[in-house]
């Protein structure tokens, strides 16, 4: 009888529309996960950039980069450290001020940078510091919650996101940190889930700010006047992810969905006029997680799709782990024990990998984007 109760939850949650459905989305793109493109339809070239080692400077995990007027921003939240590094990766100084003086942070949950400062969001602290790159402090706003990531509208207003995990009871506060006050909330949720997923859901283009969320196929645009969904996506892999998604308990959907062929999340976004990357995480039965690109034209619906990670490929090997466009180019990042290995292996010989070693840092491979319309298989 228990087991009967159970399919009939089940049937439920997949056949009850949730609220702000994807029929509210301006467009529907069909993606087809097992598409097999070249990955010349999506990148014409790449750039390398080994990030100086010395002692001040080791970086164990590379939680978030941000670049910014010539400078690259690598958040390390196992250390609780921002390193800071020239354009050509030379290191240039270091944020890692931990402690429980008023200057200090406990933990970085998120930063950003706004007007060439460095804003650090620290969730147990209901903070965000700020300093400059000389790792100075200059000023910290209180927060009114518990938040997990941010971005800094303008010089009064900040968009904080909670990921169903505050007392306020909302995803999103549009907040007023000069009036320490709330100009708007979305997304209501009734109970704090306490599971947090480690992510932001912002992601800037067109001057607009787009956000996408955990296990949500559909891309939205965030304003002071609300929440629109502008583009929904369907994945055509074997499993799918309840239509009631985001009425269920965080924990429990989580386990539900272990092990399934399903979207995990739309990691990173780039929009220019009508041509649309996502870069995003499927779990793929016998292979785990594996990284997706899908090149969209809005205007023609042209879709091409790759799947990261099947093979090296000599004229883009190093597609590792895809952390952010910026511009007009995706950031990945490479250990550099496995660079030297791909390098020597495959015969690259790429002048900028003779002088690593195995124990330096991270190695970026900046991948500038192809947004000419050649969509087609291998």
């Amino acid at each position: 009888m228990k087991n009967i109760y159970y399919i009939l939850f089940v049937i439920f949650l997949f056949s009850c529309q949730p609220s702000g459905n994807p029929q509210e989305a301006k467009n529907t793109f069909w993606i087809d996960i097992n598409r097999r493109d070249s990955i010349s339809c999506f990148f014409d070239n790449y750039q390398i950039i080994p990030l100086e080692t010395t002692q001040t400077s080791l970086i164990g995990d590379i939680s978030k980069i941000l670049i910014n007027n010539d400078k690259i921003y690598i958040l390390d939240k196992r250390q609780a450290t921002i390193f800071i590094f020239n354009s050509y990766g030379k290191y240039i100084n270091k944020i890692h001020r931990q402690g429980r003086a008023p200057e200090e942070y406990l933990s970085i949950t998120d930063f950003n940078i706004y007007q060439n400062d460095v804003y650090c969001l620290s969730r147990p602290n209901k903070k965000i510091l700020v300093y400059n790159d000389s790792a100075q402090f200059l000023k910290y706003l209180p927060l009114n919650d518990w938040y997990n990531s941010f971005h800094i509208a303008n010089d009064s207003l900040v968009y904080l996101f909670s990921d169903y995990s505050n007392t306020q009871y909302y995803n999103y506060i549009i907040y007023n940190y000069k009036k320490q006050k709330n100009e708007n909330q979305y997304d209501k949720f009734k109970k704090d889930q306490g599971l947090i997923f480690d992510y932001s859901p912002f992601h800037s283009a067109e001057d607009k700010l787009l956000i996408t969320e955990q296990y949500d196929q559909t891309l939205y645009h965030l304003s002071s006047q609300g929440k629109e969904a502008i583009y929904h996506f369907i994945f055509n892999t074997s499993d799918k992810i309840p239509v009631r998604f985001k009425t269920m308990n965080k924990e429990k959907l989580y386990d539900f969905l272990k092990g399934k062929e399903t979207l995990k999340r739309i990691n990173n976004i780039y929009l220019n006029n009508q041509l649309l990357f996502i870069e995003y995480e499927i779990f793929c039965e016998g292979l785990g997680i594996r990284h997706f690109i899908t090149k969209i034209n809005t205007r023609t619906n042209q879709i091409s799709t790759i799947r990261l990670g099947d093979e090296i490929n000599r004229s883009f090997p190093f597609l590792i782990n895809p952390l952010a466009f910026y511009k007009d180019q995706l950031v990945f990042s490479i250990p550099s024990v496995l660079a030297i290995d791909i390098n020597q292996r495959y015969k690259i010989n790429h002048p900028e990998l003779e002088k690593v070693k195995e124990t330096n840092n991270p190695i970026l491979i900046f991948h500038h984007l192809n947004q000419q319309n050649d969509i087609g298989p291998i």
